[in-house]
């Protein structure tokens, strides 16, 4: 459904907030020319709970009304990306595709605390209602990310109640998932 290639930007070790420039080292790989093309890239682990389940049989293009999937724009991302930095105001929710990425904080030390790995799923969600960021997100590995308009996805969620319980479901299994994990990591 997305074939605007302007939309598709490959870029480098910096923030990506704003219009990224293209990553001259990337030029072995084509970039994709839209999140169906991402989406056709990623491979995913065998299913192991309802949120790994729910991921693989819903894409972000059966997820996303049309018209907020019309606004996401796919990236290919260098290892080493910036995608938001604590206190910058909300733009932009990113799903993975491919690759990693990470969100940390830094203590008052210096130290970085790890707040989440995630290789396939959305990041920067807990900002969706947030003045500014509470965290970085960075990539680890080359990644293939969507980046979704936050302004847009609040207003799809007001005008869409379909979108909206779908969204409810997704979180919801993710909590689970996260519930489970916590339990056998205290065994």
């Amino acid at each position: 459904p997305l074939t605007n290639p302007e939309a598709t930007e490959t870029i480098s070790p910096t923030i990506a907030t704003e219009r990224p420039v293209t990553n001259p080292r990337n030029t072995a790989n084509p970039e994709p020319s839209s999140i169906a093309a991402i989406a056709a890239k990623t491979t995913t682990p065998e299913p192991k709970d309802m949120s790994t389940l729910f991921l693989q049989s819903s894409t972000l293009e059966q997820l996303l009304p049309p018209q907020l999937l019309a606004q996401c724009e796919p990236l290919t991302c260098a290892e080493e990306t910036s995608l938001f930095l604590t206190g910058v105001r909300p733009q932009w929710m990113y799903f993975v595709c491919h690759g990693e990425v990470v969100l940390e904080r830094h203590g008052l030390n210096g130290e970085v605390v790890n707040l989440q790995r995630c290789q396939m799923g959305f990041v920067g969600e807990a900002s969706l209602t947030s003045a500014v960021y509470h965290c970085n997100a960075r990539t680890t590995l080359p990644s293939e990310i969507v980046r979704i308009p936050i302004r847009a996805l609040r207003q799809a969620f007001k005008l869409d109640y379909g979108f909206a319980e779908r969204w409810i479901h997704m979180l919801s299994s993710e909590v689970r998932r996260l519930r489970l994990q916590n339990e056998r990591l205290s065994l």
